[in-house]
């Protein structure tokens, strides 16, 4: 945002490009490069972890998706040792964590439940709710790739860490969608501009991964800080209306279900 502040005063058009491209493929592409165009591992590690979906209102005047528009098998995208990213196949994924007294399964199970139990008690419609609920269901996914029994020095701890596992759960969900969309829709443009926030065939599937994006901010920063609530929310209401209120509902059933 800092850098889109500088030239608004320039007579241009902003246009942020956002490239999806399976992990899987990344790396095959780069074991093919030599030199300083070759990437070391850790670095995917560490965008994964920092991804975020760009919005409007950081100053774009436009967003594009420039997708992968070949057929994959998502379960490349896999971390070593799990078997799925539903909760059935994490039943027995140990937190590690003095905040969670549940397997990661279970937890998604329970927010599951109780994301359903609130939009029944607040009167939200099937389509709200269906949309809510399965955001629950992998809200959590990307812990299964960011355990670790670090903190943020580098030192060693017995409980788990799980930074940025919101941020490469975003991505790793998109992936999955992406995988079925290319199954359902194939295509011989490469890349595709279809799978996009826009077409109504997936706009259901970039919420959710907005809403993964965007649920560990109640905890972290809202409670904390009303100011910082309530720039978000202005924010976020001018280009989802309904975001806010469905960030803060996944929060309360999350809260529920540790």
């Amino acid at each position: 945002m800092a850098f889109l502040n500088e030239i608004k005063s320039c007579d241009c058009r902003r246009i942020c490009v956002v490239f999806l491209v399976p992990v899987s493929v990344c790396r095959a592409r780069n074991s093919k490069r030599t030199g300083f165009a070759r990437v070391i591992e850790d670095v995917y590690d560490h965008m994964l972890r920092s991804y975020q979906l760009p919005s409007l209102y950081e100053g774009f005047d436009e967003i594009m998706y420039l997708s992968y528009g070949d057929k994959f098998d998502f379960t490349d995208e896999y971390p070593a040792g799990v078997a799925g990213l539903d909760p059935t196949a994490l039943m027995d994924f140990d937190q590690c964590s003095i905040y969670h007294d549940h397997t990661l399964g279970e937890h998604l199970l329970y927010v599951a439940d109780n994301i359903k139990s609130i939009c029944d008690e607040n009167g939200i419609d099937e389509k709200r709710t269906e949309m809510l609920y399965k955001t629950a269901l992998h809200h959590d996914i990307g812990k299964a790739y960011t355990k670790d029994f670090h903190n943020g020095k580098g030192e060693p701890t017995e409980n788990a860490h799980y930074y940025g596992h919101e941020n490469y759960g975003t991505y790793i969900y998109l992936m999955k969608c992406l995988s079925e969309f290319n199954d359902r829709f194939p295509t011989v443009e490469q890349p595709r501009r279809d799978f996009c926030p826009e077409d109504p065939r997936c706009a259901g599937d970039f919420y959710i991964a907005r809403l993964i994006n965007w649920h560990m901010v109640p905890g972290n920063s809202w409670e904390k800080s009303a100011a910082s609530e309530e720039k978000d929310r202005k924010l976020l209401s001018v280009e989802f209306p309904q975001l806010f209120d469905d960030i803060k509902l996944l929060h309360r059933a999350d809260r529920m279900g540790h």
